[in-house]
This record gives structure tokens, sequence and C-alpha cells, in this order.
């Protein structure tokens, strides 16, 4: 049983000093990074027992232990402390500080340079993600090959009111690791991301790894992805049109690629 307890009177202000203080020198002593429950500020995930344990240095005059409390989500345990407080506290396990997958692609992509087209960014890479994400939600193998991608992929930019050039969002979007790509070989090479070049070695693509575990741990985070590729789209109803073209709705459970779309 705790002895101590959380004291009252702990802030937003204390947690947000307190998170500040475990990036910069670690976790304390009696606490362990493999935790069910993790806080997430900015992307990253810390143990929630340790962040009050931390905070609560200014109203207790030291930092808990972890015997001096419990971090369950009941009255009076960490996880209801930081909920109280306005945090976002979710059932994981995590080690230590480390970014969320989801957030840090997402993030990655935003900053991807796209091509712009007659004064509008071109909807080849959301298009091409949301195919891969559609193929991963299907039960599909992670990579999937050029000969399969380049028919149904470009078909996919027609629809999105683009050429029917798959070759460039994959060289962007596999050159920025935000698809990884294998078999790629002479392929790094400028001159052989042409159609001829991609159909003799025939390389194959899929999601970032760390990704791709993430999703099959958590497969009702798809519905977060398609959520931030959305607003990639020039407009809502080209988003709609796409997701709609490739099968994407919004979760795993639902999600899958147009058994059409190699006709």
């Amino acid at each position: 049983m705790p002895r101590t307890g959380i004291p009252t009177g702990i802030t937003a202000s204390d947690v947000h000093e307190a998170v500040a203080k475990l990036r910069r020198n670690g976790l304390p002593a009696s606490f362990s990074p493999h935790t069910d429950y993790v806080l997430v500020m900015e992307g990253e995930w810390f143990p929630p027992k340790a962040v009050v344990a931390q905070a609560a240095e200014r109203v207790a005059g030291r930092v808990l232990s972890s015997s001096d409390f419990s971090g369950g989500d009941g009255p009076g345990q960490a996880n209801r402390v930081l909920r109280r407080l306005g945090f976002e506290v979710i059932r994981r396990k995590a080690d230590g500080v480390v970014i969320d997958p989801v957030v840090r692609w997402c993030r990655h992509v935003g900053i991807t340079r796209r091509a712009v087209v007659d004064g509008a960014t071109s909807a080849h890479q959301p298009t091409t993600l949301l195919y891969f994400l559609a193929l991963f939600a299907s039960g599909a193998p992670r990579f999937a090959p050029w000969n399969v991608i380049k028919r149904e992929l470009g078909n996919f930019l027609g629809a999105a009111g683009g050429d029917k050039t798959p070759q460039y969002p994959l060289r962007v979007l596999s050159r920025e690791g935000v698809l990884a790509a294998d078999a790629l070989g002479p392929l790094e090479s400028e001159q052989r991301w042409t159609l001829g070049g991609l159909d003799s070695q025939n390389p194959s693509f899929g999601l970032p790894d760390d990704l791709y575990v993430e999703l099959g741990s958590n497969p009702d985070r798809v519905s977060e992805v398609v959520a931030f590729l959305g607003t990639l789209f020039a407009n809502p109803n080209q988003f709609d049109a796409v997701r709609t073209a490739i099968g994407v709705i919004d979760s795993a459970t639902n999600t899958s690629t147009n058994g059409d779309a190699s006709n």
C-alpha cells in the first residue's frame, strides 16, 4: 500500500516541468520504464507514475518514490491525477521516453517535398500512402512488388486527377523514408527511376517498419493516419473520392483495397 499518497496541489505547470526534467535527467532510480500506461505529450511517451513523482516535488518538498503511491486509474492514483489536469494517458507499453511512431511518421510526411501542378499541390503522395494503408489493413504482405503496384496505384493516381505516374511519388517517399523499399539495388541512381528501370528490377515497397508494427499492434490507429492524410488533399471532395476509390474507410476493421482496382 502507498505510504504517503499523491499530495494535493500538483498543477499542470508542475507536470510540464517534471517532463522537462525527465527529458534531461531520465527516470528517478526507483521507477521502471516498462509501463502499461503512458502519458502522451507532443508525440512522446512518459511513464505516468514517474511524471507524478517528479511533479510532486514542489508541493511535497521531494521527488516521491515508487512505493509512495499507485500508478493506476482509481481515485488518488497517478493516471487519474494527470487526466484531471487535462493530460492524455493511454494504455500502452513503452520503454522510457520514445517517439510515438504514428506522430513521427505523420510529421515526416508533412515536411516531405510535394510537387505543385497548375498552382495546386499534387495529390500523388497522399494517394500513394492511402493505397499502402489499404494494403496493410486488408492483410496483404507488408511489401508489394512494383509489377503489382504500377497498375493499381497508377489507376488511383488517375482517379485523384493526376497523371498515372506511380514512379514519382514512390521515388520521393522511399528516399525520404516515408515508405520502405526492398531490393532497390541500382535504382538509387536517378536514371533508373524510369518505368523500364523499375520493370527490370521489380523492387517492392511498403510501410516503414515502426509504423507497420504500431498499426499491427493497434489497428484502430489506421483511422488516425487516414484522417491526417486527408488534410493533404486540396479539398475534402478530392479526399473522399480517392478514399472511396481505394477502399480506405475509417478503421482497419472495415478497410480494404478496391477489388476492381487492377481491372
